[in-house]
């Protein structure tokens, strides 16, 4: 019983030396992380040109809204026209319509007449 005690308490110390280990290899690794991070070369240089592909990119896109946006009141423009137009040519269409009713009207009272008179 004593010798599991002793094994016990001797693999809880290696257990506990382990942790120690893996925990010191996390702290590490994360320490090479950083050094890799901090190492990254930085220029302004570089940074630069970036920046400024970043606002060109920047303008194309809210020029390209722009030209959506213009695009889509132009079109609903035309279309309020052509309906205007169109409610327009409906209306001629109808009193054309009742123009020839009306002649038509016109012309059987006279046929009618003129049979009368025969």
């Amino acid at each position: 019983m004593a010798e599991a005690l002793v094994l016990s308490a001797f693999s809880g110390e290696e257990m506990d030396a382990e942790k120690a280990e893996k925990k010191g290899d996390r702290k590490e690794k994360g320490a090479q992380k950083s050094k890799r991070i901090i190492r990254a070369p930085i220029d302004s240089e570089d940074s630069e040109p970036e920046q400024e592909k970043g606002g060109e990119i920047e303008e194309e896109q809210k020029n390209e809204v722009r030209k959506e946006a213009t695009s889509m009141k132009e079109h609903k423009k035309r279309r309020n026209r052509e309906a205007k137009e169109r409610g327009q040519l409906e209306k001629q269409i109808a009193s054309q319509q009742l123009k020839v009713h009306g002649l038509m009207s016109q012309m059987s009272n006279l046929k009618c007449e003129f049979s009368n008179e025969e």
